[in-house]
Formats: structure tokens, C-alpha cells, sequence
């Protein structure tokens, strides 16, 4: 267990006493725990609490009922949809089936990627007289009406800049159809060989990519072996397979970067994307700061997140457009575990 010697503020008030600021972005997250606390001994040495598995807000965090369909599908996607301590009560929108239940809490963090997004907004095209403000992916502003404008904010996931020597590659995502978008997975791809061309050729390269099998209706064995072939083609076949519990016990990662290739448009807010920023490591797609004042909410000692109320842009607007092409020629949700009233996102508005 690594050890840190460092003075950390004493809590000011429980979490659920806490009121928030809408007009504030920067008040959110203020007094929190980092990604450590310091408890010295008699030694003089530092208990770590994690930031990830043990942070002592998460039991107390206020969130919405789970159905047995939510449930399903962040079951399916694990550990992708696995829980994420925020400063901010965390949501899935398939939680809301009425804008009433978002009145229990003035802001809600939103984890959901285009599909959720975008099938939320045709379901509730305005807020109505809802005072609350949703706080959504801002890769998917396009998706906001102008009705919501007022009450969405929207968030990015950055890490403090860093200049640590990287020694490990680690791709990790779900070899399952209905997980993976082809072009979106070649832009990863292609993005992840960009970058390990500027790593030593010596870098260990790691894989943590499981399979669901029996996920779906259809045959997906051809599938598995393609998403795998595609790798191999583009960065060889000297590959450690790792497994989950050994990602989980690496608690120092500032020498480990991650290639995510879990679809976004499928959730926005991953687990294993704060896992790894959260305990030092870097993730293709991230982007770093170099200084602390450029993040509204410190999550970690490393990472964190960038707020922001600014209206989409028509290049917003633009992008939305073609990546609901991109999705309408797709197979990825198809056989998706969600109810099929949620598959109403992909009827015209």
C-alpha cells in the first residue's frame, strides 16, 4: 500500500447536508476527500484511502432507485458501468421515466453516452417548470434542445499533466457486437497507435478484453475473432492477457496507460477511465491540464473535471447529426440488454 505524507483538510459538514450552487460552478465538490487521506501513525507514515473502491462519501451518496432493467445492463457492461463516486448524485437516464424525480436533487451528474442522451431528450423535448440541472457528456451537446439550455451544464474528464515515463499499455474493453461501433473503434485504434509511436518499443503491452458469449441471440464468434484479429493486425500479437482482479490491486498507475476501447456512445463516465486517472495513470482521449485552477472539480490527486454552461455550437449541432448516421447504419444496438421502450432513441424526433 503506497504511503503519502501530506496534510489533508478535515471534512466541514456531511455530504448530505451539503447544498450546491447551480450558479457556481466551481462551489461543486469544494471540501471533498481526494484520492487519499492522511491518517499518520506512530511512524509517521500515511494510511491511503482509494479514491476508486473505498471512498468514504460513497456509501452515503444519494441516487435514484435502480430497475431490474438498468440493473441488466450494468450488469452486461461490467466493469465499464460499475459505480463511480461523484461529487454530485449520479444517474443513469433510463432512471427517469418523470421529470418529477429529478426534483429530489438541484444537479444531477449524468453517466449516460449519445444513446441515453439522446433518447432522453425525445422523450422530455422541454423541462416543463424542472428547476434541477442535468450535467451531461460534452461530446454530446448537439443532442440538447434549446428548451433544456438553461438547465443543462456539461462536464469533461481531464488529468493533471504529468511527465512520468509510460512502461505499460493496457486495452481493455468488451469483444461483443453490440458494445462496439466500427468506426468509432477504428478512431480509437488509430489513435492508440499514434500515441504508442512515441513510447519506446520496449512497452509491455496488456489486454484485458472479455467476451459475453451467450450476450446475444445472434452468433457472435466471428465477431470476437475479428475484434481480436483487428488488434493484432495494427500492434502485433505480443500481448499479456491480464485479468480484472489485476488491474483492480495496481494501485499505483502513473507509469500505466490505458487504451479504452468501451464504446462511448454506449456511457460517457466509465469506471475503468477513473479507475486508472484516479490512481496516476494516463488514457487515450483525455485530455491533461497543467495546472490544478483550469479543474472546477478536483476528483482525485490526479484527475478531475472540467464544467461548463456554454450552449451548443452549430458544429455541435453538426456532430450530433453524423454520429446518429453513423449509429442508424450500425448493428451495435441492436441486441442491446435495454427494454424496448428505451430503443425509441433511434425513431425519427
Amino acid at each position: 500500500m503506497l504511503k503519502f505524507r501530506m496534510r489533508i483538510k478535515r471534512l466541514q459538514e456531511k455530504q448530505k447536508n451539503e447544498k450546491k450552487n447551480t450558479s457556481d460552478l466551481s462551489s461543486i465538490g469544494a471540501g471533498k476527500v481526494l484520492h487519499f487521506q492522511a491518517n499518520e501513525d506512530v511512524e509517521g507514515n500515511t494510511e491511503l484511502i482509494d479514491w476508486i473502491q473505498n471512498h468514504p462519501f460513497l456509501k452515503n451518496q444519494f441516487n435514484l432507485p435502480v430497475s431490474s432493467d438498468l440493473q441488466h445492463l450494468i450488469d452486461f457492461h461490467w466493469p465499464f458501468a460499475s459505480t463511480v463516486y461523484n461529487a454530485l448524485p449520479v444517474l443513469f437516464l433510463m432512471q427517469v421515466l418523470d421529470l418529477s424525480l429529478l426534483k429530489k436533487s438541484s444537479n444531477w451528474f449524468v453517466r449516460d453516452g449519445f444513446f441515453g442522451v439522446l433518447w432522453f431528450f425525445k422523450r422530455f423535448p422541454k423541462p416543463g417548470a424542472l428547476s434541477s440541472t442535468l450535467f451531461i457528456d460534452a461530446r454530446w451537446k448537439g443532442v440538447v434542445p434549446k428548451a433544456w439550455y438553461s438547465k443543462v451544464n456539461y462536464w469533461e474528464i481531464v488529468r493533471l499533466e504529468t511527465s512520468a515515463e509510460i512502461k505499460k499499455v493496457i486495452f481493455c474493453g468488451l469483444a461483443v457486437p453490440t458494445t462496439v461501433v466500427k468506426e468509432e473503434f477504428e478512431s480509437d485504434l488509430d489513435a492508440a497507435s499514434k500515441y504508442l509511436k512515441g513510447l519506446d518499443p520496449s512497452v509491455q503491452k496488456l489486454a484485458f478484453l472479455p467476451a459475453r458469449f451467450k450476450a446475444t441471440a445472434q452468433d457472435a464468434s466471428a465477431f470476437h475473432m475479428e475484434f481480436y484479429f483487428e488488434i493484432a493486425r495494427r500492434f502485433g500479437t505480443d500481448f499479456k492477457v491480464i485479468g480484472f482482479s489485476e488491474i483492480q490491486s495496481s494501485y499505483q498507475m502513473s507509469e500505466i496507460h490505458l487504451v479504452n476501447l468501451f464504446s462511448k456512445v454506449l456511457l460517457s463516465d466509465d469506471y475503468l477511465t477513473s479507475l486508472f486517472l484516479s490512481r496516476g495513470g494516463t488514457v487515450t482521449g483525455v485530455r491533461e491540464v497543467k495546472e490544478e485552477k483550469e479543474i472546477t472539480w478536483r476528483a482525485s490527486a490526479y484527475h478531475g473535471y472540467v464544467f461548463s454552461s456554454e450552449a451548443p455550437t452549430e458544429q455541435d449541432v453538426l456532430k450530433t447529426k453524423n454520429t446518429l448516421a453513423v449509429l442508424l447504419n450500425s448493428s451495435c444496438f441492436l441486441d442491446q440488454p435495454w427494454p424496448a421502450w428505451f430503443s425509441g432513441w433511434s425513431t425519427p424526433r
